[in-house]
């Protein structure tokens, strides 16, 4: 996360001396303390205020929905930045799902402007769902409903439909509010970057929502599954290769653990 700050720093000639603050997403954190985020600050010189924020794949855009809301009440300059050690720091018990993770670190700078807007910006999250994605610390209180060969590794259901009825009932619903939030419609938006945590899920959210692939991004099998550092790195890919261009009605959906979900429709 502090390279990609530097790039970000760089690449739109801001001093690490004006930022107002940095929020992070990890996953996991280096460390039960301190947060992440201040030594993210450190390896940068920044001086601001500096924290980590958790809601799995949807960590990063929670920080966004924060940072924006900071902006509203005068500052100036945050980061918001992410990153997934998923793949390489976790005990799998199962390999089929340490298939799915990659690893990767990605990024913005938020400030007042004129050019891009965030035109909407939505959260959500059902702890009923507590015990379906479940990663323990070695104190953790391991649910009851999770298998004994899976208490001190990374658990994931088997159970499919877990997944899909979620989609179903809730993610369609989230998606509509937050085009009718933004004052848009399905047919304006030029590209959706939905999150892929893995093929079928992802495959099952374009039909659900009825989007068109020619519409989408799909870079899963060139990272994989990203978690909260997913977004970001897809709009860095995105922008960079021009698939993503200035103007562009963009809409960002990402869901996981917990169960938690966050969408945002954003003009660039």
């Amino acid at each position: 996360m502090a390279d990609v700050a530097r790039q970000i720093l760089r690449k739109a000639s801001v001093d690490v001396s004006q930022l107002d603050r940095i929020i992070c997403s990890s996953d996991p954190q280096d460390a039960v303390a301190p947060n992440t985020a201040v030594m993210v600050q450190k390896l940068i010189g920044a001086k601001c205020p500096s924290f980590d924020v958790q809601m799995s794949c949807a960590g990063w855009l929670c920080g966004v929905d924060l940072a924006s809301r900071c902006l509203s009440t005068g500052e100036e300059r945050i980061l918001v930045l992410a990153s997934s050690l998923v793949g390489s720091r976790l005990t799998f018990n199962n390999r089929m799902h340490r298939a799915i993770f990659g690893d990767g670190a990605g990024g913005i700078l938020l400030e007042p402007s004129t050019q891009g807007e965030i035109l909407s910006i939505g959260l959500w999250s059902d702890g009923r769902y507590h015990d379906k994605i479940h990663v323990p610390y070695p104190w953790s209180k391991v649910p009851e409903s999770i298998p004994k060969e899976y208490e001190n590794s990374f658990f994931m259901s088997s159970n499919q439909e877990d997944f899909f009825l979620t989609m179903d009932f809730y993610i369609v619903p989230l998606c509509k509010r937050l085009w009718k939030e933004a004052g848009v419609d399905k047919d304006d938006i030029d590209c959706f970057l939905m999150h892929q945590p893995s093929m079928p899920l992802f495959e099952h959210s374009l039909v659900a929502l009825g989007i068109p692939r020619e519409k989408t991004i799909n870079y899963f099998s060139k990272y994989g599954n990203l978690v909260a550092a997913e977004v970001p790195v897809y709009l860095d890919e995105a922008v960079h290769t021009g698939r993503i261009k200035p103007g562009n009605l963009i809409f960002v959906f990402t869901y996981g653990a917990g169960f938690t979900m966050g969408g945002m429709v954003l003009k660039l």
